[in-house]
């Protein structure tokens, strides 16, 4: 009975010990909410952050005014090979791929720019969390990512 009441502790610290990946996303999405904000404050929050294709793991957030704004996407997975699976299944789809490869900035990331405009895209992964950022400037996109990277210890 004792070896039993033992394993039962054991199971319920490690369980109370673990985060809960809805709560972990919650709170890294308001931490990046806020980054982009104080960076942004004339841009307007447009988009409520919410779970793309049902998927718990993942939100969208927006800001912008008429002249500019980003897009931001989180997936934030259970362990860094969830992440890599996100990458990998992005450089799939992206119909013109990802970018050159953006060096200082998590495990593994992307930058590329549009062909007619200073828009772009920045796609980056660190440990656990796979982001996508797209704004009105590259340069804008590189800048947010930098600072949301921070965000995520490493593993």
């Amino acid at each position: 009975m004792t070896v039993l009441s033992m394993h039962l502790l054991l199971f319920v610290s490690l369980v109370a010990s673990m985060p809960v990946a809805g709560q972990d996303l919650s709170s890294f999405v308001a931490k990046a909410r806020s980054i982009v904000e104080a960076e942004h404050p004339d841009w307007k929050f447009h988009e409520p952050h919410k779970v793309i294709g049902e998927d718990p793991r993942q939100v969208l957030c927006g800001w912008g005014t008429r002249e500019s704004g980003a897009t931001l996407q989180i997936f934030y997975g259970a362990s860094t090979q969830e992440a890599v699976e996100r990458m990998q299944f992005i450089k799939k789809i992206a119909s013109v791929g990802v970018g050159q490869r953006l060096e200082g900035l998590g495990d593994e990331a992307y930058r590329s720019k549009a062909a007619n405009s200073d828009a772009g895209v920045v796609r980056f992964r660190k440990s656990n969390v796979f982001i996508d950022i797209a704004a009105s400037s590259v340069d804008i996109a590189e800048e947010i990512a930098r600072k949301i990277a921070e965000l995520v210890p490493d593993k």
